[in-house]
């Protein structure tokens, strides 16, 4: 406890480390739940759009000559809503930006189902990915200032799950549809709007984050330390933030477009799956493991499972079952690695710049997406392999620099 002065009243520094002591020490409670409740349902439906984007170049509105500008509308707006947002939440709060995301993605939704032409097409991928990017970031930035220590990596891992969740499902339904477009709207309105609604009933009734408002009613000096600045973290954070990135946008959403266009669905759906069962399962490794090794052992199992699939090639090329059985297994590790990725990422800032950072962080490895659509387009299958293959590399050398280096977060309270 810190001492009072004359007329009772706590230091600012007194004032905020009881603050972090009641958040950090506190039981699960209805402010948590109605936290976990909407950001799980919007982000639910980030992964409807997500994955709409691969699997609408079957669109008659999508000619080949337009299949590269659908393919990096979703990145572009993923991007320009991660810096965006991200520098908002830091200046007027996590709960105002929430508002804004939904508002702006709701828009994008409604002009993808409107859509009659590619231009709109492109235009409302982008304003709804700008929303949901910016969405993803301000969520990681709430979870981490708000839940407990006991629940923290639990909450970031387990509501962003759910991304995987609706990419799965709108793939799955997209593979047992007639194959018309009015019927393909339908289910994609069907699915975004009851998130959408879920996610808005919710949303008007959470809290904004107290330790973002105490430091902005008191002041930053005295309640908040000077922002831990390291470049080989920020570097080694942006290589693995990145690697998850282009690892996701390769194997799941651009893979098919590119290389099996006859199998986009399937194969959108297959990655997901994996990605969605491991990350449950992360619910509960992630409270065993430190953040370092749990990093340390996601990105290796990327990598070795990688492997494979270059023996596919030479081997069993014709094998859908073990290429999509492939799939699902670095699926698994894709989740690993984005649950690695999603708790140190908020608990690697301090919270005058948590935003800001997950935006910047996340911002690197978009533009990297947006360069590698244009790097890979005409690759063969086994150099796209290949590539995939590098990029988990590079992600593996971060996170064993990281293991080795790095600050461990499990069970720190934040600054």
């Amino acid at each position: 406890m810190s001492e009072a002065d004359a007329h009772g009243r706590q230091p600012v520094e007194g004032g905020y480390r009881e603050l972090k002591y009641h958040l950090d020490g506190a039981g699960w409670g209805r402010s948590h739940s109605l936290v976990f409740i909407t950001l799980s349902a919007s982000l639910f439906v980030w992964g409807v759009v997500l994955a709409v984007g691969p699997l609408v170049i079957t669109w008659p509105v999508v000619t080949a000559s337009s299949v590269l500008y659908v393919l990096v509308a979703a990145p572009s707006g993923l991007l320009a809503g991660n810096l965006v947002m991200g520098i908002l939440a830091d200046r007027v709060g996590r709960k105002k930006s929430f508002i804004i995301t939904l508002i702006l993605s709701i828009a994008g939704l409604s002009g993808i189902l409107l859509s009659g032409n590619v231009l709109l097409l492109v235009m409302s991928l982008f304003l709804t990915e700008f929303g949901f990017g910016g969405e993803e970031t301000v969520s990681l930035a709430l979870i981490s200032e708000l839940f407990p220590i006991k629940y923290r990596g639990m909450a970031l891992v387990g509501s962003t799950n759910f991304a995987n969740v609706g990419a799965m499902l709108v793939a799955f339904a997209f593979i047992v549809s007639p194959f018309s477009v009015a019927d393909e709207k339908v289910m994609i309105a069907i699915m975004a709007g009851a998130g959408l609604g879920i996610a808005l009933i919710s949303r008007l009734l959470v809290p904004e984050s107290l330790r973002w408002s105490f430091i902005r009613e008191k002041g930053m000096e005295g309640a908040q330390p000077a922002a831990r600045k390291s470049v080989f973290g920020f570097v080694m954070l942006a290589t693995i933030a990145s690697t998850i990135i282009l690892t996701y946008a390769l194997l799941a959403l651009v893979l098919g477009p590119f290389e099996f266009p006859h199998l986009v669905g399937t194969i959108v759906f297959t990655y997901n799956l994996g990605e969605s069962v491991a990350g449950f399962a992360a619910i509960f490794i992630v409270s065993v493991l430190s953040r370092k090794g749990f990093a340390l052992f996601a990105f290796a199992g990327g990598f070795v499972t990688m492997l494979p699939f270059i023996a596919y090639y030479y081997i069993a090329p014709s094998s859908l079952l073990f290429f999509l059985s492939l799939l699902f297994i670095n699926g698994a590790f894709g989740e690993f690695g984005w649950a690695a990725r999603n708790m140190m990422q908020p608990e690697l800032f301090t919270t005058k710049l948590r935003g800001t950072g997950i935006g910047a962080v996340r911002s690197i490895g978009y533009v990297l997406y947006i360069a590698t659509i244009f790097l890979v387009y005409g690759f063969t299958p086994v150099e796209y392999i290949y590539y995939a293959t590098l990029i988990w590399l590079a992600g593996l050398i971060a996170a064993a620099a990281w293991y080795v280096k790095g600050r461990e977060t499990s069970g720190e309270s934040l600054d």
